[in-house]
């Protein structure tokens, strides 16, 4: 299989394909059309067809936020179950089509803050508290920009039913967004 070195390792060519930076993302000639697609890429069983998925969704929020605005009620779900994946090259791809979506949409991403299962911020303190190493530490990185970027209000409303999860590293991550985004209101009141 191309990018398979052996069981279990993806090569890191097919890695950095999917992770590609924003500038170096390839232009879509018909964006209405490949979005519409995008449903059945991200619930594909094929791992390689959702990376490419998310590649796809990165280069619409860089290229056509207009045309991918409205879509993304529909494709954040589909981001989250991403994010939920076991398998390490989608994560950090979702991670990473996550992290544009922050860059692209500003505080405009609050609104994909909500405390729900589909919800970013949730995702992300999931995976930031339980995962590979690798993982982990990019996972909190999105989750810090993440929580920088919208207003702390809807960062401290989504997290604070979150307080009595039953696992400790999963209570870790809700008291740093806590933290973090009361940093952020004491930033902003001086």
């Amino acid at each position: 299989m191309i990018g398979v070195k052996e069981r279990g390792q993806v090569d890191d060519d097919c890695r950095d394909e999917f992770c590609a930076s924003r500038d170096e993302l390839p232009p879509t000639s018909n964006a209405e059309e490949a979005v519409e697609s995008l449903k059945s890429k991200l619930t594909s069983d094929n791992w390689e067809e959702v990376c490419h998925g998310l590649v796809q969704i990165r280069g619409f929020t860089k290229l056509y936020v207009s045309t991918t605005g409205p879509k993304l009620d529909c494709l954040i779900p589909l981001i989250v179950g991403c994010l939920s994946s076991l398998r390490s090259a989608v994560v950090k791809a979702a991670l990473t089509c996550v992290e544009d979506l922050i860059f692209t949409l500003k505080s405009n991403i609050k609104y994909f803050v909500d405390g729900t299962s589909s919800c970013i911020l949730l995702a992300l303190m999931e995976r930031s508290s339980f995962d590979k190493k690798f993982i982990k530490e990019q996972a909190h990185t999105v989750l810090k920009l993440l929580i920088a970027t919208m207003p702390p209000a809807f960062a401290i409303k989504a997290a604070l039913p979150l307080t009595t999860h039953s696992r400790p590293q999963f209570r870790a991550q809700v008291a740093f967004t806590l933290d973090f985004a009361l940093q952020m209101v004491t930033k902003i009141e001086v």
